[in-house]
C-alpha cells in the first residue's frame, strides 16, 4: 500500500541533469544507479524538499497540470517508492 505520508528527502549525492528532450537524468553517486524521468518525475524531484509528504506533492501536481490521469496518485507513490528504494530519496527524521 502506498505511503502518502512519507516525506521524500533528496539524497545530496544525487546529481540532477536536465536533458534537451524534456527529460532529466538522476545519477546516484553513492551507487552508480541512474534513472531518466519525464516532466512529472522532474516535478516530483523538485517538489521533494523534505517538508511535503507524497500526498501534498500529488495535490500540487493536480493543481499545476491540466488533464491529470485518474491513476496519478498510485503512479506518483510508486515512483517515489522506487526512488526511495534505489537511494535517490532518504527519510526525513521527525523529532
Amino acid at each position: 500500500m502506498p505511503d502518502y505520508e512519507y516525506i521524500p528527502y533528496p539524497n545530496p549525492d544525487v546529481i540532477y541533469q536536465d536533458e534537451n528532450d524534456g527529460w532529466a537524468v538522476l545519477v546516484n553517486m553513492d551507487t552508480g544507479n541512474s534513472l531518466a524521468v519525464n516532466n512529472t518525475g522532474k516535478f516530483i524531484w523538485k517538489a521533494a524538499d523534505g517538508r511535503k509528504n507524497v500526498g501534498q506533492i500529488i495535490s500540487q501536481i493536480k493543481e499545476t497540470f491540466s488533464g491529470v490521469p485518474e491513476n496519478i496518485d498510485k503512479d506518483v507513490a510508486e515512483l517515489v517508492e522506487n526512488l526511495r528504494k534505489n537511494g535517490f530519496f532518504g527519510y526525513r527524521v521527525k523529532c
